[in-house]
């Protein structure tokens, strides 16, 4: 059975594994987006708001800079309840690490044609997994 410290480590293989697809994936399809890609998204995850294909990179950063600043933030905080607090920043880190991806992903289809927004499951997907996220954690 996993313990506390362990899942922490699973949600940070994770985030690792999904910035570093991320970035992969950037530089894989980079010559394949041409013109504008999308920037920003409205409430039924259509585009709303268009870059440069520069805007890509910022997807992974973003992600890689977060978890590099919340584990910095768990280890000055170490206290009581660090195993509970690591594994619940691992998971958040997880969740934006994946997310990043999911987003890169479908912004890279949009910009080749081969996708419209991000798709009906965006939303609601996103809102369970941040709702389990805040009930276990709380």
């Amino acid at each position: 059975m996993l313990k506390i410290g362990d899942m922490a480590l699973v949600f940070g293989l994770l985030t690792l594994g999904a910035i570093t697809v991320t970035y992969a994936l950037v530089a894989l399809r980079w010559r394949s987006v041409q013109g504008r890609v999308p920037r920003q998204f409205d409430f039924l995850g259509r585009p709303c708001g268009w870059s440069g294909k520069w805007i890509l990179w910022f997807n992974p950063s973003f992600a890689l800079v977060f978890a590099a600043g919340m584990t910095l933030v768990v280890i000055v905080t170490q206290g009581d309840a660090y195993a509970e607090v690591a594994e619940g920043v691992a998971a958040a880190c997880a969740l934006i690490a994946v997310l990043m991806l999911v987003v890169t992903e479908r912004s890279i289809a949009i910009a080749r044609k081969r996708a419209t927004g991000l798709g009906w499951m965006f939303l609601p997907c996103l809102a369970i997994a941040i709702a389990l996220l805040v009930w276990h954690y709380s």
